[in-house]
């Protein structure tokens, strides 16, 4: 196939659909046979545990048939990882379709997601296929930010949810780190023996220069979740950007930039953490909580909400925030609503808790002990205290 659009229709049609289909196969076998996945973290493991066999199986016969020692790290980073993030895709559809409660044409999400698999799976055959390398590794890269999404929506709306996932994922991101580089240095290895040392060294070094950059990206994002639980996280597409002469002005490497930004997830699993409130910067001291309570506040996170807001002049619509902590305090107090528990947010988004150095903070206090176990959190149901400092003790 010689034409451009040849080589495409080849890599979507002939390629990737079936690829694609072959590896659901297993899956809906266990989905109409014997009635699994029973969890929406289930839906992503089983497809990956199929496109792992399938890759497994598709390399033995690379490595049998290419005898080139050159494709091994290639064939794990990238070739295993777009079938793992493939088949997560249509296994995400099948996923969306059962537990989100918006999902009304559920069938409908099933064919997108499975079309979105097919049409990854085709274009990063088709950059190969062209040599087009900038799109091949923006494509990879930005398909990692979004399979992060997916599996951090597949936690966050587990039946086994839990606060604690977020240690095992650590643990399972060093070991992912090491096996990656141990791919690389059997590679040189071989190729050491194969070809002599110095074009292994030459090979090497490429190869630390630009694998080492994947590597560190893939580990560092996939081991990135923010837990809240029931909250669904969308991708954010933006292509526009601000500056002194236009509000608005179309720019692509604004929109890339924008979608690693935006997409980038900040986990903040503090819970269990125990904090000290304290007195807000001088710029706040006018709406600080201490103007109305005389005792220090302090005590435990115990868990995160998600709370809705209106959309600005669109009252009736409102949109989820789930960057709200609920505090246990050690210490009853008299004056707000609720005197056992309050919740607050970070006035800059991107604050983290420290020890050294107090973050602002909203706090609210909950107008009834039934606000807290309320499915739907909405801000009128809760009446704002004042601005403190957050400290992690």
């Amino acid at each position: 196939i010689s034409t451009v659009s040849g080589k495409l229709l080849y890599a979507i049609g002939c390629i990737s659909l079936i690829e694609e289909t072959v590896k659901a196969l297993p899956f809906l076998i266990l989905l109409v046979l014997f009635k699994e996945p029973d969890d929406s973290y289930d839906y992503l493991f089983y497809m990956c545990m199929s496109a792992l066999t399938f890759s497994f199986i598709e390399n033995c016969i690379y490595f049998n048939s290419i005898h080139n020692f050159g494709v091994y790290n290639g064939r794990a980073l990238f070739s295993t990882i777009a079938h793992l993030y493939s088949s997560s895709m249509i296994g995400y559809g099948f996923m969306y379709a059962k537990y989100h409660k918006s999902a009304r044409f559920r069938w409908l999400y099933i064919i997108v997601f499975f079309i979105g698999g097919v049409l990854f799976h085709g274009l990063y055959d088709f950059f190969l296929f062209t040599n087009i390398t900038i799109l091949f590794y923006l494509g990879y890269f930005m398909s990692i930010v979004v399979w992060v999404v997916l599996l951090n929506n597949s936690l966050n709306n587990s039946q086994y949810f839990s606060y604690k996932f977020e240690n095992r994922h650590q643990s399972i991101q060093f070991v992912i780190g090491i096996n990656l580089v141990v791919v690389m240095l059997i590679e040189y290895v071989l190729n050491a023996l194969g070809n002599g040392y110095a074009p292994a060294n030459i090979r090497l070094l490429n190869q630390i220069m630009i694998y080492g950059v994947v590597i560190s990206f893939f580990v560092s994002r996939l081991a990135k979740y923010d837990l809240v639980k029931g909250y669904w996280r969308s991708i954010t597409f933006s292509s526009y950007q601000s500056d002194r002469y236009y509000f608005h002005k179309f720019n692509v490497v604004a929109y890339i930039g924008n979608f690693f930004l935006f997409n980038r997830i900040n986990p903040r699993n503090y819970v269990d953490y125990k904090i000290l409130f304290t007195d807000p910067k001088e710029h706040y001291h006018k709406t600080s909580i201490y103007r109305h309570i005389d005792q220090e506040l302090h005590g435990e996170i115990v868990d995160r909400m998600v709370m809705m807001k209106p959309v600005f002049g669109n009252p009736k619509k409102f949109l989820g925030d789930p960057q709200w902590f609920v505090v246990k305090l050690s210490k009853p107090i008299d004056w707000a609503f609720n005197s056992e528990y309050l919740v607050f947010k970070f006035i800059n988004s991107f604050d983290e808790i420290s020890k050294e150095n107090a973050k602002q903070v909203i706090v609210y206090s909950p107008k009834s002990v039934d606000n807290l176990q309320s499915p739907e959190h909405k801000i009128e149901e809760y009446e704002f205290i004042g601005v403190a400092g957050v400290l992690w003790m």
